[in-house]
């Protein structure tokens, strides 16, 4: 039920995952080695955030639901450049926990129950390549959203890219099921109005779980609404529901994994996502 939000967040935790268990381990002792290969310079032992690093033999491939390529990074919306050296947890507050939790069991039985099935099923009766298809398909439709993000946070080199994508896409590219305008040297760039509002000086306010959208800041939330007033697959009966199903087809396996590895799912996602979004807004 996670979207692009889930998208983000299985990124980051399958990186930080062979590291995250390390470091659980390691908290079954009373007395904590660190290793300088984990460890930022100039960290104190006492009250620190350790950062866990990634393993240095992790490709792109295990990120990858078997027969991914590069061209699946940029059909997500991300790029070669969305890479994160180090996890580190960021604090967010979290006072409507309660609330949280709640919303995300519901965002969690609802994939279990309905979304995973329905992706299953949808990945049973479509190959592999016209899914692909139709996620470029939406991709070229969220052009506005990312094309004013751009404008607003002054990148008007990404703006230039996502104009002149979706007029070669939605011709060339036959109303964007294909995607020539990379041959041309034009990468997607994933913005949204939270990255233009955070540029702008807004902080992230509290954490908030989205019902369907799943993880998300007070920030982040506030934005959503412009992301969906702006992208027209919000006004196209049923293509949301379809952008759903699609991109979870991609994607279930990763979703079974963490739900699997992670100890409490909730912090688990929630410490990922603050994570991606700093290293987004960094960009």
């Amino acid at each position: 039920m996670y979207i692009r939000p889930i998208l983000f967040c299985i990124c980051i935790l399958l990186l930080a995952l062979p590291a995250a268990a390390q470091a659980n381990g390691s908290g079954h002792s009373t007395t904590v080695t660190q290793n300088t290969a984990d460890v930022t310079t100039g960290s104190q032992a006492d009250n620190e955030t350790v950062p866990l690093s990634v393993s240095d033999n992790q490709t792109d491939e295990d990120l990858d639901e078997p027969g991914f390529d590069d061209e699946d990074d940029e059909m997500f919306g991300f790029d070669d450049e969305d890479e994160v050296d180090d996890f580190v947890v960021i604090a967010i507050p979290d006072p409507i926990q309660g609330y949280n939790r709640a919303i995300h069991g519901f965002n969690d039985g609802m994939y279990i129950y309905a979304l995973r099935p329905t992706s299953k099923g949808w990945e049973f009766i479509l190959p592999s390549a016209p899914r692909r298809c139709l996620q470029k398909f939406f991709l070229n439709l969220g052009m506005p959203v990312r094309f004013i993000s751009c404008l607003l946070q002054a990148k008007i080199v990404g703006a230039g890219s996502e104009l002149s994508r979706f007029v070669i896409n939605t011709t060339i590219g036959i109303a964007g099921f294909f995607d020539p305008a990379k041959a041309f040297g034009l990468p997607a760039y994933p913005e949204d109005f939270g990255q233009a509002f955070a540029v702008w000086g807004m902080g992230p306010g509290f954490y908030f779980v989205l019902p369907v959208y799943g993880p998300s800041s007070g920030r982040d939330a506030l934005g959503k609404i412009f992301d969906l007033a702006l992208n027209p697959v919000t006004y196209i009966p049923g293509a949301t529901i379809l952008e759903y199903v699609n991109t979870t087809s991609f994607v279930y396996r990763d979703i079974d994994d963490l739900r699997a590895a992670a100890i409490d799912p909730y912090s688990a996602l929630r410490n990922a996502y603050m994570q991606l979004r700093t290293q987004a807004i960094k960009k």
